[in-house]
């Protein structure tokens, strides 16, 4: 990027064009920097919860509410003493 002018310089602009369309290929969101912090906050946590649910895992996050985080830790106990007794 041009410090002055704040115009991407060609090689940046191909690297930035060439990683969308992978993305978009892929079906995949990647933050980039370009983002709004909401934006790459979105796309982290929307990750997050792609990755738990297929890991078939409850995950605690700063947005959960006290009961729902205590919640998901009392039903990991639960599971982790079946194992062990089972």
């Amino acid at each position: 990027m041009n410090p002055r002018t704040g115009i991407l310089d060609e090689s940046t602009e191909k690297v930035r064009s060439a990683l969308s369309r992978a993305t978009r290929k892929a079906k995949r969101n990647v933050a980039g920097a370009s983002d709004t912090l909401a934006e790459s906050t979105e796309k982290v946590r929307s990750a997050l919860s792609r990755a738990a649910r297929k890991a078939k895992r409850d995950v605690a996050t700063a947005s959960d509410t006290l009961a729902e985080s205590t919640e998901k830790v009392r039903s990991a106990l639960s599971r982790a003493a079946r194992k062990t007794q089972g």
